[in-house]
Formats: structure tokens, sequence, C-alpha cells
């Protein structure tokens, strides 16, 4: 599919489908609210494109933030908290992973594992959620990752499931 370029035009098709949501008839048809659409649009396009494409290796997944009230382009999805830092990454309920990290650096620290999408059938769900406080925390090994900050481990429950913008 990739190399007919059949991916491609299924992908331009499905954004060319969404942007028209932009000017479907319970839209705003004033130009600004309009602009603001395709805005959005590119935006969740280009969050899309960072998390399911570029950040998308469950061998070795990458935290994106997705919707970021501190990125310089702002990308709200769904009711997040502007007081929060979302970050997302595409993993597999095979493996084990550990989350590497100085703890005290923020307030608040949890992890969960969502299956699913938005306007999926069964929407996005979550399979499990952890605090950081039920978490085994553990030095840092001693080599590469060496210092005094505690890390903290977490086994998946579940894979985070993804579909191309």
């Amino acid at each position: 599919r990739v190399v007919t370029g059949q991916s491609w035009e299924e992908f331009c098709d499905t954004l060319k489908a969404a942007g028209t949501a932009v000017i479907g008839h319970n839209s705003p048809k004033d130009p600004l609210n309009q602009a603001e659409g395709y805005r959005y649009l590119a935006r969740l396009t280009r969050v899309a494109l960072e998390n399911f494409l570029e950040c998308a290796d469950p061998l070795s997944p990458q935290l994106v933030a997705l919707a970021n009230g501190n990125r310089q382009c702002r990308v709200c999805i769904g009711s997040d908290n502007p007081d929060n830092l979302y970050q997302n990454a595409v993993i597999d309920s095979r493996r084990t992973y550990r989350v590497r990290g100085s703890r005290g650096t923020v307030n608040y620290l949890g992890f969960g594992v969502q299956s699913g999408s938005y306007g999926a059938p069964g929407g996005l769900r979550t399979v499990d959620y952890k605090e950081a406080s039920e978490l085994k925390m553990q030095p840092h090994a001693k080599g590469k990752d060496a210092g005094s900050s505690p890390s903290s481990s977490l086994s998946s429950s579940s894979s985070s499931s993804s579909s191309s913008p």
C-alpha cells in the first residue's frame, strides 16, 4: 500500500473528508471560525503524525505531548485540563517498560493505559491507571544512566491502539 501510493491517497482522502466538518451545515460560517476550524484540523493532523507515525515504535516508545498547554501551538483534545501536561506513547501489552525521570519535579504524576480511539466504536477506554505512589521506585543503575534520581517501573497491561489520522 505504501509503494503503490494507496496509503497516501487514503490519508489525503480522510483528511479532506475531515475538512468538510469545518464547512458543514452546523458549523459557523464566518471567516474567523472557519479559519480556526482548519487551523485546529491542521494541529490535530500534526500531533497525529508525530504520535502515530514518527513516534509509534512500541520497541522504543517515546513520550509525545499531544495536548500540551505549554506548546507554542496548543492542541486541545477532548476535555483536557490546561494545567496538565498529557504525554502519550504507543506500547505493546506483551512488553515491560521502564520509565526514568526525576521525582519531585511535578505535583502529581499518573500513568494510564488506554485502548481504542476517539470517534471509534467503543471510544477511548482506560484499561489501567496507576498513580506514582503505586509504582515501584528504584535508584538509577550505574553507567550511562548514573545519577541519584529515582526511576519508576511500570508494566503495561494492554496495548495502546492507534489508527492513522
